[in-house]
């Protein structure tokens, strides 16, 4: 899934996975989108740009997440 939110929508969905904002990586991308797949998705990380990420390991009945975003 992916989805756009505002600074504080990111905090929130952070904080119902358990975990803190702080816990992004600068310059961390953990979702990839292959090249033929990015206009589909309108997705991509292009290096110029600052991104920051984490990665959380499935839990119980939760699925793992990659999650990235701007830093």
């Amino acid at each position: 899934m992916q989805f756009t939110t505002t600074p504080a929508g990111l905090r929130d969905f952070l904080r119902r996975l358990g975990v803190n904002p702080a816990g992004l990586r600068v310059g961390r991308v953990t979702v990839t989108v292959p090249a033929r797949q990015a206009g589909r998705v309108r997705r991509s990380f292009s290096a110029d740009h600052r991104w920051a990420g984490m990665t959380l390991a499935a839990r119980g009945l939760y699925p793992a997440h990659e999650i990235t975003g701007e830093s």
